[in-house]
C-alpha cells in the first residue's frame, strides 16, 4: 500500500452534499423571505393608513382596513410638501453633481499621483468618516452664519461638497486600472483630463453608481443638519417631514401617514428602475 494511500474502511467520502446544500440554499432563501415580509408589514400598514378617511380613528375597526379609501390625506399632505421636495431634489442633486466631480479627481490624484505625504493625507481625510457628524454641529453652524448661508440650501450642501469614502471608492476603482492603458493614452498625447475621462472612468463606472446611491440615500434622509440651517421655506422633506400634520388637536396621522408615502416614493422608484445598476456597483466596488 503506497504512503498516501488509505485503507477502504478509512477513506472520506462527502455523502448527501448536495441535498445538504439544497437543504441550505431553501433555509436562506426562506430566511430571507421572512426578513422581507417583515420589513414590508409597517410599510404595508403606513400605507393602509394613508389611505383611511381622515374621520375614522385607527383605533375605531380594523387596524388595516377601515371599509373605504380616501385619497384626501395625498391632496392636503401635498399641498405642504411640494415645495419641501423641490427644495429637496436641489439639494440631494446639487451636492451629487459636485461630488462626482471631486471624488473623481480626488480619487485619481490618491491613486495615480505622486504627491508628497500623499499617505499620510489620505489617511487623515479617512480619519473623518470617524467623527460623528453631530460632533462637529456648532463650528460648522457658526461657519455657515459667518458667510452669510444660513436659511440657504447652498448651506445643507456646501458641507458634502467632498466625500472621504466616494474618495476612497473611486480611488480603489482607480488602482484597478492597469497602468499599460494609462503608458499608452500618455503616448497618444493624453492629458490629465482626457485620461480620467477615457480611460478611467470607463473602467470605475460600477463604482461610481454606487456611490451615487448611497449618497442620494444619504441626503435624501439627512435631518440633523437641514434642521440647524434652514427654515419652513427651505426646509427639505426630512425637516418638513416632522411638522407636518401637527394641529392644535393633535397629529393627523393620515396625513402624516400620506406624508411619508410622498417623501419614500423618488427613492422607492429610483431603486425599482435601477436596482440592477446599484447591485452590480456595490459588488463590483465591494460596498457591504
Amino acid at each position: 500500500m503506497s504512503v498516501n494511500s488509505q485503507p477502504t474502511w478509512f477513506r472520506w467520502r462527502p455523502r448527501h452534499t448536495t441535498a445538504r446544500s439544497s437543504l441550505g440554499s431553501r433555509v436562506a432563501v426562506l430566511a430571507l423571505l421572512g426578513i422581507g415580509i417583515a420589513w414590508l408589514i409597517p410599510f404595508l400598514w403606513v400605507l393602509s393608513v394613508s389611505v383611511r378617511p381622515e374621520t375614522t380613528p385607527i383605533a375605531v375597526g380594523s387596524r388595516w382596513f377601515a371599509g373605504e379609501f380616501s385619497f384626501d390625506s395625498y391632496l392636503s399632505a401635498w399641498a405642504k410638501l411640494a415645495g419641501s421636495y423641490v427644495n429637496t431634489l436641489v439639494i440631494v442633486f446639487g451636492t451629487l453633481a459636485v461630488q462626482l466631480v471631486t471624488v473623481t479627481l480626488a480619487g485619481f490624484a490618491f491613486a495615480r499621483l505622486r504627491v508628497p505625504a500623499g499617505r499620510l493625507i489620505f489617511i487623515l481625510m479617512l480619519g473623518q468618516i470617524m467623527i460623528p457628524s453631530a460632533a462637529l454641529v456648532v463650528p460648522n453652524f457658526v461657519i455657515i452664519r459667518t458667510l452669510g448661508l444660513y436659511d440657504n440650501l447652498l448651506a445643507v450642501m456646501v458641507l458634502y461638497f467632498g466625500s472621504a469614502f466616494g474618495t476612497f471608492i473611486m480611488r480603489q476603482a482607480f488602482r484597478q486600472i492597469p497602468r499599460e492603458l494609462e503608458e499608452a493614452a500618455v503616448i497618444d498625447g493624453a492629458g490629465v483630463l482626457t485620461l480620467i475621462r477615457s480611460v478611467y472612468l470607463p473602467g470605475a463606472w460600477p463604482a461610481l453608481i454606487a456611490f451615487s446611491f448611497a449618497s442620494i440615500a444619504y441626503h435624501w434622509n439627512d435631518f440633523l443638519w437641514p434642521f440647524m440651517v434652514t427654515t419652513e421655506s427651505t426646509s427639505p422633506l426630512s425637516v418638513r417631514l416632522s411638522l407636518i400634520a401637527t394641529t392644535e388637536g393633535g397629529i393627523v396621522w393620515t396625513e402624516l401617514a400620506a406624508a411619508t408615502m410622498i417623501t419614500v416614493l423618488a427613492p422607492l422608484i429610483l431603486f425599482v428602475v435601477f436596482q440592477r445598476y446599484f447591485i452590480n456597483g456595490a459588488l463590483a466596488s465591494g460596498i457591504k
